[in-house]
């Protein structure tokens, strides 16, 4: 199965039923069209933009850490890979997180500081197509502790996706959406821990394969859980496997074309569950922080 897959942290799928005759089945649904069904039309509210080096190089969600640590400045969470040229290995020089993605409007973006991320042991240098890369891409933010969302209401509060792993409430992703140029969400998902008879090869713990819809600038977006009337930010989105087989790299280099049918031995996206480990760092973290003078600029 290994030998077969092919994995990559820069693009993901759409998927729909297969037939091109019928059309791509995109479920996603834009900022400016709106959801419009309860609560995933609140979601945008906690999504925005990592913007390096003149371009937007993925997503982030605004956290709500009201529960995790009281008091916490505004913090967000990616993917560690966005955050680094992945061609030379090096982090982009300067980054900011352009909330719901409308970095050009006063008040919307909100620069990042080396000094203030917490990376996962996550290595620029290494193959998207070793399986076991995506274990440690994740990233946690501290923003200017004087930057506050423009809109009320922002910040999903993160858990694990254990805690949401019964099949009860609703899955989503919000994220960039390259296609519209905009932030887009999309909800009604499917979604496994991988095992080691599908294309993630069960390779690392909290590897989720899912099917929300997503294309490139999605990488570091929210995997969402509603219930019980509540949104929870359960894992980031790191990008897809696929089988070479069906589709080889030399043809298909951004992998399958949209609407391929799910399959986690087929086609699937995949994501950073959050687990406890993840969130008792992040609590650590923002304890060592407080206090530290901030001073909101890429060193």
């Amino acid at each position: 199965m290994i030998a077969m897959t092919l994995a990559s942290a820069a693009v993901a799928g759409v998927f729909g039923d297969g037939d091109p005759d019928n059309g791509v089945e995109d479920g996603r649904r834009a900022l400016s069209t709106g959801i419009g069904e309860a609560p995933a039309n609140d979601w945008y509210r906690s999504a925005g933009t990592i913007h390096c080096d003149g371009a937007v190089r993925g997503s982030a969600t605004l956290l709500d850490l009201s529960e995790l640590a009281p008091g916490a400045g505004p913090v967000i969470a990616t993917a560690a890979h966005v955050l680094f040229d992945l061609e030379t290995g090096q982090p982009w020089s300067q980054c900011a997180f352009h909330y719901m993605g409308l970095g050009a409007l006063p008040g919307y973006q909100a620069w990042l500081s080396g000094a203030r991320l917490m990376l996962g042991s996550f290595d620029p240098g290494s193959s998207a197509s070793e399986l076991d890369s995506g274990a440690d891409d994740w990233a946690f933010a501290a923003l200017d502790h004087g930057w506050r969302p423009p809109v009320d209401g922002a910040g999903l509060q993160p858990a694990t996706a254990e805690q949401v792993a019964d099949g009860q409430g609703r899955l989503g992703l919000v994220a960039w959406d390259r296609g519209r140029g905009e932030i887009s969400v999309v909800q009604g998902c499917q979604a496994v821990f991988s095992s080691p008879d599908d294309l993630g090869g069960g390779a690392w713990r909290g590897q989720l394969l899912d099917d929300c819809d997503s294309d490139g600038g999605a990488s570091g977006g929210g995997m969402v859980a509603s219930r019980n009337g509540r949104s929870l930010l359960v894992g980031i989105r790191g990008g897809a496997h696929w089988d070479a087989d069906l589709w080889p790299p030399a043809q298909y280099p951004d992998g399958p074309p949209p609407g391929d049918i799910w399959h986690p031995r087929r086609h699937t996206n995949f994501a950073r569950a959050l687990d406890r480990t993840m969130l008792d760092s992040l609590a650590a973290w923002i304890m060592r922080l407080d206090g530290n003078q901030v001073t909101n600029k890429v060193p």
